[in-house]
């Protein structure tokens, strides 16, 4: 043995540049080493020694002994000890770790009558309340996951522990997945905003769903493609053939080598997947039906454009199993069904009628005069659709209002936006007017995302009985080049500024004959409930826009109501983005501003401060919202995808307590009142839009 050590140590070398160093002061170590560990253990031991004599190769003109060799590998892999630049093949990577799997075993194994009485002390207690405040897809270290697997029965008594429990559960153990399984039956009842993280991409196992639906959609890029694949053919049932007719489209669905069969997924856990949740509550609601197909049917485009063909092809498999299902059903889907047909159609027809008038040379005057004798022309018109007399339609925006002509008389094109959005006013079966504004050029998922969470805020705020008087229109994207948007009757703050020196004077303007001297206030002559409208939407926006990080404010989408309501519109930059240099992190301008005296200027702080601290509890809500939006391809968050929910989570200020957070808004919002730069960009928005 002495014998083989000292030939080992002998071969011991390092290769540099083609040069062999011997290091002779190791070899001296080894074999002293190695003589002192042989005597010592032929002294206290009666037991035989091995001698164990290693397999031979050459290196170079050398023997050498191998004392390590991986089967079936031929080439000797031989590379410089220290730094360098060579991939070299690790056989080892994908095996077992032996240490690791002994580790879960004593860790995990046979203790769960013993875990149940477990109780964390003092120190393992603040460690499970700090993983608990951990931001949602934070993943967490083996030791982190042992603790709270350690503690699992303590924290099913916590709402928020589900997620970081699920996280430590090794799916690919069955004892592991049974005992959970189990647990998951008495753990207490998550809110429906945080069990949006369990959607995300970190999760592979499976009470307003409209709210979240955007997102729900989102979702189902994570979900196993067999499964839709394989309900795609059950759902078709007796109407086979119409799947055969459209199976071109859904052949190269990818179904993984590892999947497990569909009857045995549904078997072995009683949560239905995804897809089918969805569709099912698709056959209930109509209105949902109808939002799915066009969030679901826009990610075909989208995913298609990336060029995830899998994806692609998903949520093209998604929209023909919810097509079949409607259509199947019962006699209500069938008419659902038929209804989203009728709006495809529809969409697709002012699509042609919008691309006609885009090409149009001449102003926007020159535009609208076009665009209206296209739409008196009828069926005569080049698109083959008489917008002034079709069968009733439901809107894609608002699915319960049914039109049933474009009114020519009231058609606008706006000049503010460089893509010309088109106004139409439709008429109603109830014989109302409905003006929506349709965007053709513009990708509005963004916008329809950023007023899908002011709709959440405005309600998180509402269920606090605070009413910050927000205007959260709807917006639906129809394409990734078009979509609709609620038209609200307002003016934007630089008409008013432009016809009245303040908006005081504007408000007075709308005052009526009807007000009487109880409802108006002697100082400013502005009703008491308009006023109010004024300074809490003030507020709220204030607030609402510098936690998203909406950027490009001008007052030309600062809008203000006749009710007193002000509010925002285009939402092209988001998270901190600014197409201008030096932005303010808020915009409370000096016009704003202006016209309040010392008792509503208090308001407005007070209702900065309480909508600050409410929403800020419900931080984990918005990250899971953007966490699940990631992948979806949306400008401003694809531009720092890594980034954006801590860029979120930084704009609530979660490091300071409620009494610095609030000194904190206080500060920007001292600042951005006294801002110069902001006021100079309007002079030059102006500018640019009067030689537009």
């Amino acid at each position: 043995m002495l014998d083989e050590l000292s030939r080992i140590s002998k071969l011991i070398k390092t290769h540099c540049d083609g040069h062999t160093i011997h290091q002779e002061w190791l070899e001296q170590l080894i074999l002293a080493k190695a003589r002192s560990s042989l005597d010592t253990e032929r002294s206290n031991t009666k037991s035989m020694l091995l001698l164990i004599e290693f397999a031979r190769t050459m290196m170079g003109d050398s023997e050498c002994a191998v004392i390590y060799f991986e089967p079936n590998f031929n080439d000797i892999i031989n590379y410089p000890i220290g730094y360098t630049d060579l991939v070299v093949f690790d056989p080892e990577l994908n095996l077992e770790n032996i240490v690791e799997s002994k580790h879960l075993k004593l860790a995990r194994s046979g203790r769960k009558a013993m875990d149940k009485e477990l109780k964390p002390a003092r120190e393992q207690h603040d460690k499970l309340m700090k993983i608990l405040e951990y931001p949602p897809g934070q993943f967490l270290p083996i030791e982190e996951q042992d603790l709270v697997w350690k503690y699992r029965f303590s924290l099913s008594q916590h709402k928020k522990a589900l997620a970081k429990f699920l996280q430590c559960v090794h799916w690919e153990k069955e004892e592991e997945v049974k005992q959970a399984l189990d647990l998951l039956q008495q753990w207490v009842t998550m809110d429906t905003e945080d069990a949006l993280e369990l959607l995300g991409p970190a999760y592979h196992h499976p009470k307003d769903l409209l709210l979240y639906l955007l997102q729900l959609v989102q979702a189902l890029r994570y979900e196993r493609r067999d499964l839709i694949n394989a309900y795609l053919v059950d759902a078709a049932g007796e109407d086979q053939n119409s799947l055969n007719s459209s199976s071109e489209n859904y052949a190269n669905i990818v179904v993984p080598s590892d999947s497990s069969s569909i009857d045995s997924t549904k078997s072995c856990c009683p949560l239905i997947d995804l897809s089918t949740f969805l569709i099912q509550r698709a056959c209930e609601k109509p209105i949902i039906a109808n939002y799915l197909f066009w969030y679901a049917y826009v990610e075909c485009e989208n995913n298609s454009s990336s060029k995830d063909k899998i994806t692609s092809d998903m949520y093209e498999a998604f929209v023909e199993r919810l097509s079949i299902t409607l259509k199947t059903k019962n006699e209500q889907t069938q008419q659902v069904r038929l209804s989203i047909e009728a709006q495809k159609k529809f969409v697709d027809k002012l699509v042609e009628l919008t691309n006609i008038v885009k090409r149009v040379q001449g102003s926007a005057k020159v535009k609208e005069d076009k665009l209206r004798s296209l739409l008196l022309e009828g069926d005569d018109s080049p698109v083959k659709f008489n917008f002034l007399n079709f069968e009733p339609i439901s809107l894609p925006l608002d699915p319960e209002i049914k039109i049933r002509r474009i009114i020519p008389e009231k058609i606008r094109i706006f000049k503010v936006s460089a893509k010309l959005p088109f106004l139409f006013v439709c008429e109603t079966t109830q014989g109302e007017e409905y003006p929506i504004i349709f965007k053709y050029g513009d990708d509005l998922r963004q916008d329809q995302l950023i007023l899908q969470i002011v709709t959440l805020m405005d309600r998180i705020l509402r269920k606090e009985n605070i009413d910050l008087k927000l205007t959260p229109y709807k917006v639906l994207s129809t394409s990734l080049k078009h979509g609709f948007v609620q038209y609200i009757e307002s003016q934007p703050l630089q008409k008013i500024l432009e016809r009245n020196r303040t908006i005081r004077q504007y408000l007075q303007s709308k005052v009526t004959t009807t007000n009487t001297e109880d409802t108006v206030l002697n100082e400013t002559g502005i009703p008491r409930e308009m006023m109010d409208a004024y300074v809490k939407s003030c507020a709220g926006y204030c607030v609402v826009t510098y936690l998203l990080g909406i950027g490009d404010r001008h007052l030309d989408n600062l809008l203000l109501r006749d009710s007193g309501q002000l509010f925002h519109i285009d939402f092209g930059f988001i998270m901190g983005r600014d197409p201008r240099p030096l932005p303010q992190a808020m915009r409370v301008s000096k016009d704003m501003m202006e016209m309040l005296d010392e008792k509503h200027l208090l308001d407005f702080l007070r209702h900065c401060f309480t909508a600050f601290i409410i929403l800020r509890k419900h931080a984990n809500v918005f990250a899971n919202l953007f966490s699940l939006m990631l992948d979806a391809n949306i400008p401003d968050i694809a531009l720092e995808r890594d980034k954006t929910v801590k860029k979120l989570l930084d704009k609530f200020r979660l490091d300071l307590d409620h009494e610095k957070a609030t000194s904190y808004l206080k500060d920007l919002i001292d600042s951005s009142k006294g801002a110069i730069v902001p006021q100079f960009y309007d002079y030059l928005h102006n500018w640019s839009l009067a030689f537009r």
